[in-house]
């Protein structure tokens, strides 16, 4: 029997797959391009969309994955009827902090909607609630902070107890490979909770030079997004997710991430130190 994993090219999904490569697992993973078998591992051509085309074909255990689309809860709608069609018997859903709290804000409640999805399903599940990422510094902030020394921000001085992705693809291994973890809830965030003042502060001394945390009000965030291209409907969802970190709603600590791996998570220095490189000025050719 084999693991699908959806998502797997992504940040997370390709840690994922890697672990369970590492752990001598068969792997089905979704990719939009063709590619080539790699020992145990298979590549699956398709997307989301088309949940009914995809090859499910002995696959016991599926790691749901879903991007940040407005029809995500369809997307897993129609593929957990997929799966059940496929004899699949148990699903890890990577889901979002807060998808268990009402009302919630848009993030949180198309997460908890399809959390609800699996609970009715007759599936096994594991839901994975992760905070806010260290790699979002990356992602988001890497041509500021090497450009400019700062990244900008409308978090004001609410603190939030981000989660290195790696720690979040560890917990989905362990929880994939072994059924012991059906029916948990685990909320997944690293050891301590930084304003962005603090996590400046963690930047400067991984990269050896002075990092700003640069205050903007709401509408400068706003309209700094809209000008990058994001669409209305993701700006107001990352406008939502400003204001519920202003007030720390997402700053407690769980434990959850040592309870599964038997270690303590990845810290904000250390995930500071692993990925400097990316995060310094480029040197001109």
């Amino acid at each position: 029997m084999s693991i699908f994993v959806t998502g797997a090219t992504g940040t997370i999904g390709k840690d994922v797959v890697r672990g369970l490569q590492a752990k001598g697992a068969a792997v089905k993973a979704l990719s939009r391009s063709p590619r080539d078998t790699e020992g145990r591992l298979q590549w699956v051509q398709g997307d989301l969309d088309s949940p009914q085309s995809l090859d499910l074909a002995g696959v016991e255990t599926l790691f749901l994955l879903t991007g940040v689309v407005k029809n995500q809860v369809d997307q897993a709608r129609q593929l957990l009827d997929r799966a059940r069609q496929a004899g699949v018997k148990r699903v890890v859903k990577l889901s979002v902090i807060g998808a268990d709290l009402r009302p919630g804000i848009q993030l949180t409640r198309w997460h908890g909607e399809v959390e609800e999805l699996l609970r009715q399903s007759g599936l096994g599940w594991t839901f994975l609630r992760p905070n806010t990422f260290l790699q979002n510094f990356i992602t988001f902030n890497a041509a500021t902070i090497r450009e400019h020394s700062a990244f900008y921000t409308a978090q004001g001085e609410g603190r939030v107890s981000y989660v290195d992705t790696r720690d979040i693809a560890a917990v989905a291994v362990e929880a994939l490979l072994d059924a012991k973890h059906d029916g948990h809830a685990y909320t997944l965030t690293g050891p301590q909770a930084l304003t962005a003042a603090a996590a400046a502060e963690v930047l400067s001394d991984a990269l050896k030079r002075p990092i700003q945390a640069v205050h903007v009000s709401d509408d400068a965030y706003r309209q700094g997004m809209l000008k990058s291209g994001m669409p209305d409907w993701m700006v107001e969802l990352m406008m939502e997710l400003n204001a519920t970190n202003r007030v720390g709603t997402f700053s407690a600590v769980s434990t959850d991430i040592a309870t599964v791996l038997g270690r303590e998570p990845i810290s904000a220095a250390q995930f500071a130190r692993d990925f400097s490189a990316e995060l310094r000025p480029l040197t001109k050719a």
